[in-house]
């Protein structure tokens, strides 16, 4: 939901996507911890203390990342500590969205539980959690 149907908008009915610009390219990963990271949680709680809403630094549209990038940063530059962001995700609520900061992550944190697969297929169809997903949004991903 945060990349391949990330700008999918909210509209009954259906939505076309294309293959070629949201899933070629893209691959599905699994990925388990092996030891906790130290994250910067923006919980409604947290967002709060820091004096922004919800709707002002998550369930903004791509019109605002310049400002979300400058929240980050400032987070970033705040908490050396911390390794990353954590928050409900917009897209799919209730699963969690993470964002890494690559400079803080320096000692290993995760494997990766089997392989990478490419999302789109050799027969350019995509791979089934992505077609299940599609469907249930009633989403025609189109060549």
């Amino acid at each position: 939901m945060e990349t391949v149907f990330h700008d999918v908008p909210f509209v009954a009915g259906p939505k076309m996507i294309s293959k070629a610009t949201h899933v070629a390219s893209r691959v599905h990963s699994q990925l388990s911890l092996i030891r906790d990271l130290q994250m910067i949680e923006l919980s409604p709680v947290s967002l709060r203390k820091l004096g922004i809403s919800r709707k002002e630094l998550i369930e903004c549209d791509g019109s605002e990342y310049p400002d979300t990038r400058a929240w980050a940063l400032a987070l970033h530059d705040q908490f050396p500590a911390a390794e990353g962001l954590l928050w409900t995700s917009r897209q799919a609520d209730p699963a969690e969205a993470i964002v890494l900061f690559e400079d803080r992550c320096k000692t290993p944190s995760m494997i990766a539980v089997g392989s990478t697969t490419d999302l789109l297929l050799s027969d350019g169809s995509a791979i089934p959690p992505v077609l299940d997903l599609a469907m249930r949004m009633d989403v025609l991903l189109t060549p």
